[in-house]
């Protein structure tokens, strides 16, 4: 009885925030990326765009950031790195001397320590310096599940000029069943421990295609298929059916460390669905991420949703990342992105007519749906938005 009562409590929850309102202006008519896209309704601006902030009054500033090296560390591991940004930056930071000539500007001497004042690492970084490494032992922190707050403060050498930035470190404990990833905030990309690779992290490059339940997971043949699919080369699918529908699909993927990354899609609005789906699945050996949410700018979802998404993931399986997909231009982004530990981007630019759309509209900047968002519609689209995608972020400092 009490574990009904916890799913409909969660269930409700789920469609509080599903109910919540949806993003933009005008969410009474239908839209997509914000714009209207039939005919009976007027083109507006859609809002939501990641513009480039104000430049400080003062001149350039000292822009300090810092992340554990990987996104997470496990008990069995004894050191860990801080990777440590000291950027000049036009629209942010700490006013600092000298930074129109980095080389005569002071260091920052600094250290990071746990909000209980354990200090980790004690040093100094050059100012205009990207990607510090800094190592520390694990050895005084005990695994758990809730990462570790960790701050870090700075100084030019005199006191003076005080800085401060925050982050989070986990270090969980060892799994014994089961696939491990982890996240490389240095260099970017997947690092991968399970079963075949003899328990030892190795960097990863996911290929392969998305896999349908229909006529292929689900289908009469499927496990021949997969083994097809295998044999072509590719080394990883998305998995668009449910371990609960199809198990033995799941245990052929691992048999054939045929990697995979989970579907939620379906799931993600109600956080108890979320979590029955990531329990069944997280203890697999080829899982290698979830796939949390598929364009909620597009569909002008409401913002806390995929940050909850990622929230009841995290509390049942911290030991993969989380990807959101994200189909808009520039819609939104640093709210959309705000669950993502993986970005991916859904640029559709072949075979598609990118400025006039199936419902007679044309399709620009605050008008239309031609599938791909502010599209030229051919392949040079993918990296176009990759490359906007990564603008947004250093226009909100979401980097390192």
């Amino acid at each position: 009885m009490r574990r009904s009562l916890v799913a409909l409590l969660g269930l409700r929850s789920g469609l509080s925030l599903a109910a919540a309102p949806s993003s933009g202006n005008h969410p009474e008519w239908p839209r997509w990326c914000g714009k209207a896209y039939q005919p009976q309704y007027p083109s507006f601006d859609p809002g939501g765009q990641t513009v480039e902030p104000p430049a400080l009054p003062g001149g350039p500033a000292l822009d300090v950031q810092f992340k554990p090296r990987y996104s997470i560390y496990l008990e069995s591991e004894a050191e860990a790195e801080f990777v440590v940004d000291a950027a000049i930056s036009r629209w942010r930071g700490q006013p600092w001397p000298d930074l129109g000539s980095p080389d005569k500007a002071p260091a920052v001497r600094f250290t990071i320590a746990l909000t209980t004042g354990d200090v980790l690492v004690s040093d100094t970084v050059p100012a205009g310096s990207r990607s510090n490494l800094f190592a520390f032992r694990l050895a005084g922190l005990r695994p758990r599940l809730e990462p570790y707050e960790v701050v870090l403060m700075g100084d030019g050498g005199g006191g003076e000029r005080n800085l401060t930035a925050r982050s989070e470190l986990f270090v969980l404990p060892e799994k014994k069943t089961g696939s491990v990833s982890r996240l490389d905030n240095v260099n970017g990309g997947i690092l991968f421990r399970g079963r075949a690779t003899g328990g030892a992290f190795e960097p990863f490059l996911p290929h392969g295609f998305y896999a349908s339940c229909d006529n292929f997971l689900c289908d009469a043949d499927r496990l021949r298929k997969i083994r097809a699919y295998a044999g072509l080369g590719l080394n990883s699918l998305v998995s668009l059916t449910t371990v609960a529908a199809s198990g033995d699909t799941y245990r052929e993927l691992d048999r054939l460390d045929l990697r995979f990354m989970y579907d939620l899609r379906d799931f993600y609005k109600n956080v108890t669905a979320v979590r029955e789906q990531v329990a069944a699945v997280r203890d697999f050996d080829a899982l290698y991420a979830y796939w949390g949410a598929d364009e909620p700018d597009g569909h002008q979802d409401p913002f806390p949703l995929v940050v909850e998404a990622r929230e009841a993931i995290r509390s049942v399986d911290p030991y993969h990342p989380v990807s959101v997909t994200l189909n808009c231009q520039d819609y939104y982004f640093g709210q959309y992105s705000a669950g993502a530990d993986i970005v991916m981007e859904d640029a559709y630019p072949v075979g598609i007519n990118s400025s006039f759309s199936k419902w007679g509209t044309a399709c620009n900047a605050t008008y239309g749906d031609c599938g791909c968002d502010n599209c030229a519609g051919d392949v040079g689209d993918v990296a176009r938005r990759l490359d906007r995608l990564a603008r947004h972020e250093r226009r909100l400092g979401l980097r390192p």
